[in-house]
């Protein structure tokens, strides 16, 4: 398997050269034990894949050459955008990687009213990086070429000023009983969705309240209740199962 390295100025050079960074040169040339004239392939996060052959590599720098577009891979369909309440420990980490692999669009991640986890704001500006990075290595891994846009959000309110209709919060106590399959099975082809998911300890009144202002629509993910690490992933598959590139 060509190792993949996500490299925004591969855009800038079309055939090279093209010198990487010491973390790419390690990546290449201490892990993989790669050799100069090996094969990568290149992506720039915003849709564009490269083949390239390493011209030159030490520990300390990399350079590719001989830089050739190819055929990159299409951007997920429908475009999932993900409001999901932060949540302690690597929870989060966790939600990012496997909704990237999984082909969210889009996730913001918010302070929910019964969240247990709020960083304060310059640690949150940390994290934020952090969890743009695993997006990075998640399409590395899985061949997405476009990476999802990982924002933050001080609240509900705040986020749903990002999303698109419909929008879809998720809840076990949804009203008329309907689940997010047979929501997607009735909606036809849609383009864009936004899916909110609350902590652990549930949606609050002004919360729900806030969601039915801007039309959503409440939905179950199915009969047995979920930890809020698995709801995001678990209604991010059904959509994409559904309506998108799973089916």
């Amino acid at each position: 398997m060509i190792p993949r390295l996500f490299v925004p100025e591969a855009r800038h050079a079309p055939t090279g050269p093209l010198g990487l960074n010491a973390g790419h040169s390690h990546y290449l040339g201490q892990v993989l034990r790669l050799r100069p004239g090996a094969p990568v392939e290149c992506f720039d996060g915003l849709g564009g894949r490269y083949r390239a052959m390493i011209a030159s590599l030490d520990k300390r720098s990399a350079v590719l050459d001989e830089l050739t577009p190819v055929t990159a891979s299409a951007d997920p369909r429908p475009a999932v955008t993900l409001l999901q309440a932060m949540t302690t420990g690597d929870k989060t980490d966790w939600i990012v990687e496997k909704a990237t692999e999984a082909g969210v669009a889009s996730i913001v991640l918010f302070t929910a009213g019964r969240s247990t986890a709020r960083p304060p704001a310059e640690r949150l500006s940390r994290k934020l990086a952090h969890w743009q990075r695993i997006a990075v290595a998640a399409c590395a891994q899985c061949g997405r070429d476009r990476l999802p846009v990982i924002e933050t959000a001080r609240d509900l309110g705040a986020a749903l000023a990002r999303s698109e209709a419909p929008i879809l919060i998720a809840s076990p106590l949804a009203g008329d009983g309907r689940t997010l399959g047979a929501w997607a099975g009735e909606a036809g082809a849609v383009d864009a969705v936004t899916l909110l998911v609350g902590p652990e300890s549930g949606w609050s009144d002004d919360e729900l309240a806030t969601a039915t202002c801007v039309g959503a629509t409440a939905v179950s993910l199915g009969p047995r209740i979920l930890r809020t690490e698995t709801a995001g992933l678990v209604g991010l598959v059904t959509l994409m199962a559904r309506l998108g590139d799973l089916q």
